[in-house]
């Protein structure tokens, strides 16, 4: 079972990488940051810099209302030190769990953006509201031949054979959506590829 800090130290991870996809940066662009001569800030768990603004972020797994506001006192020190490169500054704060009224009204008062990682990544993609759009969005060019609709029973679809290619074999091998949705939860990455028209 990992240690309180180890816990701590792989959630700033996690957010530092949710961070580069919500602000659109390669792998290692959200870094953790060390300042030296502040009596506030020591360091910061992670500030992306981009050309017109800089982000500056703070993560927490505790709940503490008193580690909330030394961590939002860090990001004010910092927005200090970063306005000095005339760049407009965001800043994040990143907990593991939902937060208090008074954890957001401190936040709020100043000017820092008080999230859950969950809603933070959902910046970058929300797949519940993707779900929701999708239920009543068309699909590409398919439509209901009889009415001219959206909605096509399942059982219109032509079931195509998949075959799971390894590059490590030579040969293919037959594969059901089943063992796809097992890998995918397993946690293995999958690219699906087909001729046109196949979706």
């Amino acid at each position: 079972m990992p240690t309180e800090y180890e816990e701590q130290m792989a959630f700033e991870a996690e957010v530092r990488r949710v961070a580069e996809a919500v602000f659109g940066m390669p792998p290692g662009g959200c870094q953790p940051a060390f300042y030296t001569g502040d009596p506030i800030l020591h360091e910061l768990d992670g500030i992306a810099r981009q050309r017109d603004v800089t982000h500056l972020i703070m993560a927490t797994v505790s709940r503490r209302l008193d580690k909330a506001k030394e961590d939002i006192q860090k990001l004010n020190a910092a927005e200090k030190i970063e306005f000095k490169r005339r760049v407009a500054v965001n800043k994040w704060f990143i907990t593991r769990e939902e937060l208090n009224a008074e954890h957001i009204q401190f936040a709020n008062k100043n000017n820092v953006k008080a999230l859950t990682l969950e809603s933070f990544r959902n910046h970058f993609f929300d797949g519940r509201d993707y779900i929701a759009k999708r239920r009543v969005g068309a699909f590409g060019s398919a439509r209901n031949l009889r009415d001219g609709s959206i909605t096509i029973d399942d059982k219109e679809y032509v079931e195509l054979p998949m075959v799971w290619r390894d590059s490590a074999r030579s040969s293919d091998a037959a594969i059901q959506l089943a063992t796809i949705a097992d890998r995918l939860r397993g946690g293995s990455i999958v690219v699906v590829v087909a001729p046109f028209g196949s979706g």
